[in-house]
């Protein structure tokens, strides 16, 4: 039997529905199931998106369901939220509304009997992953977020920017919160082989870090002064995420992930480098920094893990 690849979004406002649309328009699934409390504007968004069917590449049908609806995902995409909180640039901003949210739809979500994975990209990514992590009790690797990829696709977009080669010619990664308390890993920038000093050499160029690693941590506000929303990036990060997993591609990406003794951290998500499969995060790989970088990521680590006592403070203040 040919078993169809069914995927599910919570939250179907500017980067939900954009998830939905790349999900049809890369050839991933075969049904997306539309969740939203605001049923006038799914049922407009599932009959925007019926309308392209003809013209993707593979047949895809969207739905609108309840939460019961999402029970037979074979993963669920995750991005409930309010935009207008991001207006202060600031993700943490978001905190208390995706908590609450959060906090509701997971139960509703599980009692419907979901058993398959979460891909998280709701803000702030990192904590939020983990609340649903804790809220699902799908086994460990099952929920994961968008975390860091996105911010290293910015990263990578800069050094490809300064370098003039093709950003799918080498390695670089952000790690830490997708948030400002991120950093690009210099030590591990892979040129081919070459790092990063020995291609600034061949091609006689000198980066400046610290000016990459800023517009890297910006590039997200720099989309949001312009039109108050980011939809293209984090979708098509999202969706080639729900790929990864349903192909089992093993593919190493830099995702919100559980840390369970990595980097020296204990029951907090943060995005690092991990490797992805039908069981959603593998295998977290764990990165020799160098001492510098080993104490900047205690740092990031430690900012994540203050918004985790946040955001438990407000789920028990309910």
């Amino acid at each position: 039997m040919i078993n169809k690849r069914i995927i599910g979004i919570c939250g179907v406002g500017h980067v939900g529905a954009h998830v939905a649309f790349c999900l049809g328009i890369m050839g991933i699934a075969d049904e997306v199931r539309l969740y939203d409390l605001r049923e006038k504007r799914t049922i407009s968004e599932c009959n925007d998106l019926n309308d392209a069917a003809m013209f993707l590449p593979n047949r895809t049908i969207y739905k609108v369901v309840d939460a019961e609806g999402l029970k037979d995902c074979d993963i669920i995409v995750n991005s409930v939220g309010n935009i207008e909180l991001c207006k202060s640039l600031n993700r943490d901003s978001e905190l208390e509304n995706s908590v609450k949210q959060v906090s509701e739809m997971i139960p509703k979500i599980m009692a419907g009997g979901f058993k398959g994975i979460f891909v998280n990209i709701t803000n702030p990514c990192d904590v939020i992953t983990r609340l649903i992590a804790k809220l699902s009790g799908l086994p460990k690797g099952h929920v994961l977020g968008t975390g860091t990829m996105l911010d290293t696709a910015r990263l990578v977009h800069q050094v490809s920017k300064y370098t003039g080669l093709d950003s799918r010619g080498f390695n670089a990664m952000m790690i830490g919160e997708h948030g400002n308390a991120q950093m690009a890993v210099w030590s591990h920038v892979n040129f081919a082989g070459r790092s990063l000093p020995q291609m600034e050499e061949t091609l006689g160029v000198k980066l400046d870090r610290d000016a990459i690693q800023k517009d890297a941590i910006q590039g997200g506000w720099v989309t949001m002064v312009g039109k108050w929303c980011t939809e293209y990036g984090i979708a098509t990060a999202a969706a080639t995420m729900v790929r990864t997993i349903l192909h089992d591609e093993k593919r190493i990406l830099p995702c919100s992930a559980p840390l369970d003794g990595e980097y020296g951290a204990h029951d907090i998500f943060a995005g690092v480098p991990a490797i992805i499969g039908k069981d959603g995060v593998e295998k977290v790989l764990e990165l020799d920094l160098s001492a510098e970088e080993k104490e900047a990521f205690s740092q990031k680590l430690a900012t994540i893990a203050a918004n985790v006592k946040k955001g438990e403070a407000i789920l028990a203040a309910k």
